[in-house]
């Protein structure tokens, strides 16, 4: 399998950890992997086949196109990879996505949702940009300029997550932070 990655703009890095394109071409062959747990959310393009998926137990299902899987707590998902594999990922901060469009992260804990169902209608401008861009390079630039439209765009957020706040009794000091 080759795997690319490229770090995002300085700007966008509070929110996205990297970008990552994977390509194999297994042919027939089925490839069977547990999904492991993990803190971040991705945003998955799967620019050939899709990865079919099976979550406790359940029969296997194609993944939506572009998808976000959100924080893995504990290991449910079993992937299966066959065929041409092509996925272009935005790899979030663990709060990336919050600080992005104010989603509570709660909400996609232990969960894979088409992105259009989390996102509204601007995954559908992000997901026609990066499949017609013809590299990886140039689907880094069509995310990250839809990256800064969004965040131009947001609504201002509680952008307390991921930040320590010092304690305003002074007389109280706190090592966690």
């Amino acid at each position: 399998m080759k795997i690319t990655r490229a770090e995002p703009h300085p700007v966008l890095r509070h929110i996205v950890r990297s970008f990552e394109e994977r390509r194999v071409d297994l042919a027939s062959t089925v490839l069977s992997c547990p999904a492991a747990p993990r803190p971040q959310q991705i945003l998955a393009f799967h620019l050939a086949q899709p990865f079919r998926v099976r979550v406790n137990g359940a029969p296997a299902r194609n993944v939506p196109e572009t998808v976000v899987v959100g924080p893995q707590t504990f290991p449910r998902a079993h992937l299966y990879l066959s065929g041409e594999i092509h996925v272009f990922n935005i790899l979030f901060q663990p709060a990336g996505l919050n600080r992005l469009i104010g989603i509570d992260m709660r909400s996609l804990a232990d969960r894979a949702a088409r992105a259009s169902d989390v996102m509204g209608k601007s995954a559908a401008r992000l997901s026609d940009a990066v499949r017609l861009a013809s590299s990886f390079p140039e689907r880094v630039r069509a995310a990250e300029q839809w990256l800064y439209r969004a965040l131009d765009d947001r609504a201002p957020l509680d952008e307390a997550i991921g930040f320590c706040i010092e304690p305003t009794d002074h007389s109280v000091r706190t090592d966690s932070c």
